[in-house]
């Protein structure tokens, strides 16, 4: 992925603006530097003045030596993903309090995002694939009834977001279409891979202004009150721990052992809500089933 310098300045300023860091806040550093979202939290703060807390791989690892680390240095803000927040939520304490929480890179559910709410002054559900820098979508989250959805948010500064249909014409609010974003916050595409480029990165209509386009393959709707809902995606695709999984590929794979025959990989999703991979694998030296 080919990120230019520009995208980055402009998703720093956006930060730092909304949902908003400041030069009195202590921001937790818990993501591998690996993973983009990384970037909010190391050099965010850089930009404002504020302190980082670095946590290490242990610390990451075991929730409790996470909050000992957060009440020790006073952090006030944390960003994670909701696996890691399902962790951290479970043994914080009463008394622990946050300025911000920054929940992304999968779906937020209502009964943690309820929880979120009552461990920080203010949650935000923070949308965006790498294609388009880290988040391009930030919601302000609220407590609502148990079942409710929980929103994505509106574009962030020089982003712009728009639901279209396989025509590639945009759709009114409240009906469920694929998800592209425009604006500062574009790659310049996949390096060395021209042909997937030219299928993700497309151009716009006259409707959306004739700009350059990122076919996020999210399904998503708008809301009346201009905040995006997500709604699936147009493919297999799923998100397991903020990473992207395509349940096709690992099962492509599994057909590749001498002992297996076929196989099919689907997506299940705990009580919880969180999803995990199943497969179901047909050994090679099966018997066949009998016709009819």
């Amino acid at each position: 992925m080919e990120i230019p310098h520009r995208a980055v300045v402009n998703f720093l300023a956006a930060m730092a603006r909304t949902p908003g860091v400041v030069a009195t806040d202590v921001v937790l550093a818990l993501t591998s530097p690996s993973f983009d979202i990384s970037v909010l939290e190391l050099i965010v703060p850089l930009t404002v003045g504020a302190r980082t807390v670095v946590a290490s791989t242990t610390d990451a690892r075991d929730p409790q030596r996470l909050i000992n680390l957060i009440r020790r240095n006073q952090v006030t803000v944390v960003q994670a993903t909701p696996v890691a927040w399902g962790q951290l939520v479970d043994f914080a304490p009463q008394d622990l309090r946050l300025r911000l929480a920054l929940s992304g890179g999968e779906a937020l559910n209502r009964s943690l995002a309820n929880r979120l709410c009552a461990l920080a002054d203010e949650v935000w559900n923070m949308y965006g694939p790498t294609e388009t820098t880290v988040w391009s979508l930030a919601g302000r989250v609220r407590p609502d009834q148990e079942g409710a959805p929980v929103p994505i948010g509106r574009p962030i500064d020089n982003t712009s977001a728009w639901v279209l249909d396989r025509a590639g014409e945009v759709l009114p609010a409240g009906v469920v279409g694929e998800l592209h974003i425009g604006g500062a916050g574009l790659a310049l595409g996949y390096r060395g891979r021209p042909e997937l480029t030219g299928q993700r990165f497309v151009p716009g209509s006259t409707a959306t202004g004739g700009a350059r386009l990122y076919r996020t393959g999210d399904l998503v709707r708008l809301r009346g009150d201009g905040e995006f809902e997500f709604h699936g995606r147009t493919d297999t695709q799923i998100k397991i721990r903020g990473h992207r999984v395509e349940p096709d590929e690992v099962a492509a794979l599994l057909r590749r052992h001498p002992q297996v025959r076929d196989a099919v990989v689907v997506a299940r999703w705990d009580d919880d809500q969180e999803p995990r991979l199943v497969a179901y694998v047909v050994p090679r030296d099966a018997e066949a089933a009998p016709p009819g």
